[in-house]
């Protein structure tokens, strides 16, 4: 803090309000809970409005300063537009007359607030500055012109900042624009259409399905035979426990009929379109009960949470992994997953996906169908194709059954429409998409670490503004040129001398 400003309390400059509201019965009101402030931004989100209110609320006018004192490090603050009730766990401030409202609200938008009133809470769960801490908390007091010029200088840089991110912003949109984009061309055969005129003698996609109906005898033959000696093993072992259940085949997906052909998008003539199960060997769901599995080790539970959309990764970050640690024994050890495995959503946001990397032990849960397809094509040629929002994405939300939570069944797993091409031109379809879309990602890492860098800057702004550092030598002199003019000292006399008056 600049040496000639003061350090005042924060109730000296910001009174707290008491005004209750205390409703007869049902009332509509104007009403500001903590989810609808922003976080760090001070504004308010588009839900706020008009709710039923028929509990006591605090109330508040324009013009004053609303600070949510629960969990203070998602720093909730709103310089009120409008008059209403809001949220007993948000306080009320009125500004002394004597200051810049503004300048307050901005300080206590800054980082240093922040960390110090969440240094000083109360309560694990749901940790609660203390409203006296919050009172007693010491900020700076400049004198009023100096105010006014911060608080002036900050909403220019702001304002160019906000800028800024709004081209950022319109960037990162236009590159998930172009993303689909590089999709749709990809599955139509346009990128590969001149490499495809260059060759002679192309495997067809009529071959390649062939290969997958043998791979998928076989390795149903193999299940059968696996099958027959653990019987054998149980028999030999006094038919001891549960006796293996026989295999069952995956059920025979047909061609699309001539007519329903005609209903789909028009491909390359070279190449065909089938249906999803055509391509899998295995689809299954999780099952329920897992809960009493749950473990601080063990297999990872593959949930919704792990998988999105626009991407084939699949979310392993600490913060959403659960492990389990199912008996032998457990019916869901069906659903433990392979390398290589599809994993959809089918509950809630459909079209959430990702091809399972290597694990050493995984299973999915109720809400994630797993679906193992053929290893004779290339696994992110139909990856790409249904994450596509034109693609699978668009066919699996077309199947959404349930008027309240959407969800798909096991069948919708294996009808969705696929367009086929050989092997060697699904490679190539790849090799285009990932060379375009590596481009896009460096491009989105740029946007990204500009978007972070303009947050750091911001509160670089008002870290500078209340050290008293962010107006220039110039502009501090021509402050003192104000009428209204008067050392920080004088200004902290009169307000304390009307606070007496007050009372």
């Amino acid at each position: 803090m600049r040496s000639d400003w003061e350090s005042v309390s924060l109730s000296e400059i910001l009174t707290l309000s008491k005004e209750k509201f205390k409703p007869e019965g049902p009332s509509n009101q104007f009403y500001i809970g903590l989810e609808h402030v922003v976080k760090d931004e001070g504004c308010l989100t588009e839900s706020a409005g008009v709710e039923l209110v028929n509990t006591v609320k605090n109330k508040f006018e324009r013009g004053q300063v609303l600070y949510g004192k629960l969990r203070p490090y998602l720093n909730k603050v709103y310089l009120a537009k409008e008059s209403g009730v809001c949220s007993t766990d948000i306080l009320v401030f009125t500004a002394n007359e004597n200051i810049v409202t503004k300048f307050y609200f901005q300080l206590m938008l800054g980082r240093k607030f922040v960390n110090d009133m969440s240094a000083n809470t109360n309560g694990v769960n749901l940790p609660r500055v203390r409203t006296d801490y919050v009172k007693q908390y010491s900020v700076p007091l400049p004198p009023l012109p100096e105010q006014r010029a911060i608080v002036s200088k900050i909403e220019a840089l702001f304002s160019d900042l906000d800028n800024g991110i709004a081209d950022l912003k319109k960037a990162q949109a236009q590159l998930k624009i172009y993303r689909q984009a590089v999709l749709k061309k990809a599955f139509e055969g346009e990128l590969t259409k001149e490499w495809r005129e260059k060759q002679t003698d192309l495997p067809s996609a009529d071959e390649l399905l062939e290969q997958i109906k043998v791979e998928r005898e076989a390795h149903f033959q193999k299940q059968l035979g696996d099958w027959e000696k653990a019987v054998e093993k149980w028999e030999k072992g006094g038919k001891e426990g549960k006796k293996p259940s026989k295999p069952k085949e995956m059920k025979v997906v047909c061609d699309f009929y001539t007519d329903e052909i005609k209903e789909l998008p028009k491909i390359s003539k070279e190449w065909m379109w089938t249906k999803s199960g055509q391509h899998f060997y295995y689809v299954t769901s999780g099952s329920r009960g897992w809960a009493k599995y749950y473990s601080d080790k063990g297999g990872i539970f593959v949930r919704i949470t792990n998988l999105n959309f626009d991407t084939l990764s699949i979310d392993l970050s600490p913060k959403k992994i659960q492990y389990v640690s199912p008996p032998s024994t457990a019916e869901g050890l069906r659903t433990r997953i392979q390398k290589g495995d599809f994993l959809f959503s089918i509950t809630g946001e459909l079209g959430m996906f990702a091809i399972a990397p290597e694990m050493e032990e995984a299973y999915v849960n109720q809400h994630v169908s797993l679906a193992r397809p053929s290893k004779k094509q290339n696994l992110k040629y139909l990856g790409y194709w249904i994450i596509a929002r034109t693609g699978g994405h668009f066919y699996l939300n077309q199947k959404t059954k349930g008027a309240v939570k959407a969800g798909l069944g096991l069948d919708d797993m294996v009808e969705f429409p696929i367009p086929l091409c050989g092997r060697e031109e699904q490679d190539v379809v790849v090799m285009e998409v990932e060379r375009r879309l590596s481009v896009c990602e460096k491009l989105e890492e740029g946007i990204q670490e500009g978007l972070e860098k303009s947050k750091a800057l911001r509160q670089s702004i008002l870290k500078k503004a209340f050290e008293g550092k962010l107006l220039t030598d110039e502009e501090i002199e021509k402050c003192k040129q104000a009428e209204d003019y008067e050392p920080a000292s004088e200004l902290l006399k009169k307000i304390r001398a009307e606070k007496e008056m007050a009372k």
